[in-house]
């Protein structure tokens, strides 16, 4: 939308602003140190730069070594004044805002977005929040063992709330590496920031380049935590049905995820149900999901579809304030992803994250979700499951670190860390709710397929001939009970003849699903046909099973799970009771 020259004029506001002067500085940070009980500057650091290696606009920072320990370290200095500017600039954008609104007719809360963009200022400038949040995202990461990400430590007994001390980190910015893993590592933070939008709910809203850094070990390292937003749980599933429909391009629910979102202002949600605002809105997030950005974007097309939805139903879309900065936040995780690969769609690149949370989460809305994503038109879709197997893959991979997967490469390990992990999903002796459906697909596909195998043998010579037995049997009226032994395997039997297009979905699946995973089966056997697969292969693979002994109970238990469902089913079947499972149903039950 915007010339290189002005895109580069933008980003030295960010990063490349003038310092203020040194001893300015350091007065503030002896003043903090101080009051904090720790001393002067002499007295903590035993070196300190002469002049900062970073300037930004609410402060600078200066690379120095504690005394204490000898430990590097970076020290962040705010600018003085600069709460005072700020909540100038604030109050006049408060002020004109209202009539800027009023004159366009816009929808949006813009008194909000100020108010918005206030608060999250402010505690910008706040640097024991800044660590706080820094701190606690490291131990969120830790514990969901995101490895390829980290940040800088803070060192607590040295930060304030305008002097900020944390570790030194070593590396290079993201956007200026070449090294070979920067490719992995942009995945890596598109995945952390899916991560802390929908699950922490707390979001880093200021990854600009300057703030993405990889470092010596190849990990990346998000720096600058003063700025971030808070998600509540229900706009996280807002959010999740939301990339749902746009990586399954189903654009025809986005319309309603919007109205959940709070795009749509109050009293005109259903305005979002005619056939135009929906066939507008789906052609427009066709576009935008087909990705390379704005430069591949048909702009004039979209603007004159959004002003032809104007014309015809008033302006009914708004920004909620809580939005804006994700909004900002992935936009620019976008850009970044868009200098590398002029087709990047972030839509797509969503999918790695999204497998790893339907797959794990158990929460009902995660399961509707799930639902939705496997299902199309009441059909199991084989193809999603297995995109969606291999993202899952794919998601563990790119949160290892360089390290890890170095070592896993070294091992030579029959199952990688990612299938393993989807193995213990697929495997867990507790069940969830992924197991059940595919169980239960799993069933409809062999009682289809013995259905089939019956009809196979009816259409038989001795088939045509056991049935005109059978049929002579049961015309013998009063009789009957004298040939029950006769009759009941018959009638037995022809329970399991009446094959519908349940059944040839069914079948569907189970094709889909054989040609689908075959591949990956005899890759890890190391053959490409089953039928000549050696012995030796056979017996170097089951070799491996102190790795796959882990899995076992949770085979077994599947087994078991297995077998009850299709006895239950068969004996439905048998005594004319069946009922298909409905995996349509809201997935509460």
């Amino acid at each position: 939308l915007l010339r290189p020259a002005y895109l580069e004029a933008f980003a030295g506001l960010q990063d490349d602003c003038p310092p203020f002067p040194t001893p300015l500085a350091r007065a503030i940070m002896d003043k903090e140190l101080r009051e904090a009980g720790q001393g002067t500057v002499e007295q903590v650091f035993s070196t300190i730069s002469d002049e900062p290696i970073a300037a930004a606009s609410l402060g600078q920072v200066y690379r120095a070594t504690l005394k204490e320990t000898g430990k590097a370290v970076a020290v962040k200095v705010q600018r003085p004044d600069v709460l005072e500017s700020i909540c100038l600039d604030l109050h006049l954008l408060r002020m004109i805002v209202p009539i800027w609104r009023e004159k366009r007719r816009i929808n949006t809360d813009l008194v909000g977005l100020v108010d918005e963009w206030a608060l999250r200022f402010i505690d910008e400038l706040n640097y024991s929040k800044e660590a706080a949040n820094a701190t606690a995202f490291s131990a969120a990461i830790k514990q969901r063992e995101l490895n390829a990400v980290t940040v800088a430590e803070v060192i607590e007994p040295y930060s304030t709330k305008r002097m900020l001390t944390t570790e030194w980190i070593n590396g290079k910015r993201l956007d200026r590496s070449t090294e070979p893993d920067v490719p992995k590592l942009c995945g890596a933070a598109l995945n952390c920031y899916l991560l802390m939008l929908l699950d922490t709910g707390v979001l880093h809203s200021d990854p600009h380049p300057g703030n993405l850094m990889r470092t010596t070990d190849g990990r990346l390292c998000i720096l600058d935590w003063g700025l971030v937003t808070e998600v509540t749980e229900e706009q996280q599933y807002a959010i999740i049905n939301y990339i749902v429909h746009l990586v399954s391009r189903n654009y025809e629910s986005v319309p309603r995820d919007l109205v959940k979102l709070g795009f749509i202002p109050e009293g005109k949600e259903k305005q979002t149900e005619d056939e135009g605002v929906v066939g507008t809105l789906s052609s427009v997030f066709r576009q935008l999901a087909a990705g390379g950005g704005a430069k591949k974007l048909n702009v004039e097309q979209v603007a004159s579809e959004m002003r032809g939805l104007v014309d015809s139903y008033g302006n009914i879309f708004r920004i909620p304030s809580y939005f804006a900065y994700i909004l900002r936040t992935f936009t620019i995780l976008e850009g970044i992803g868009l200098q590398r690969d002029p087709d990047y769609t972030i839509v797509q690149e969503c999918y790695p994250y999204l497998a790893r949370r339907l797959f794990t989460d158990d929460d009902p809305r995660a399961k509707a979700a799930l639902q939705e994503m496997l299902y199309q038109h009441g059909r199991f879709n084989a193809k999603r499951l297995r995109r969606l197997a291999g993202e899952f893959q794919s998601f563990t991979e790119t949160t290892m670190s360089s390290k890890e997967l170095a070592e896993a490469s070294k091992k030579e390990l029959i199952l990688s860390p990612a299938v393993k992990e989807l193995l213990s999903i697929l495997l867990d002796t507790k069940g969830n709710y992924l197991q059940e459906m595919l169980l239960d697909e799993l069933v409809a596909v062999v009682d289809a397929f013995g259905k089939e195998s019956v009809l196979r043998v009816g259409r038989s010579p001795a088939g045509q001939l056991a049935a005109g037995m059978l049929q002579r049997f049961e015309a013998t009226g009063p009789l009957q009970s004298l040939f029950a032994p006769i009759l009941l395997p018959g009638q037995v039997a022809a329970s399991f003849v009446k094959f519908d297009e349940r059944d040839e979905a069914a079948l569907e699946t189970g094709q889909a699903m054989y040609e689908l995973f075959e591949p990956t089966i005899l890759q890890a056997l190391e053959t490409d046909d089953i039928q000549k697969l050696s012995r030796d292969r056979l017996e170097r693979f089951l070799e491996g099973v102190p790795e796959l002994s882990e899995y076992v109970p949770g085979l077994n238990a599947i087994v078991l799970r297995f077998n009850q469902k299709l006895f239950s089913r068969l004996w439905q079947r048998a005594t004319g009771s069946v009922t298909e499972v409905q995996y349509y149903r809201t997935p509460t039950e």
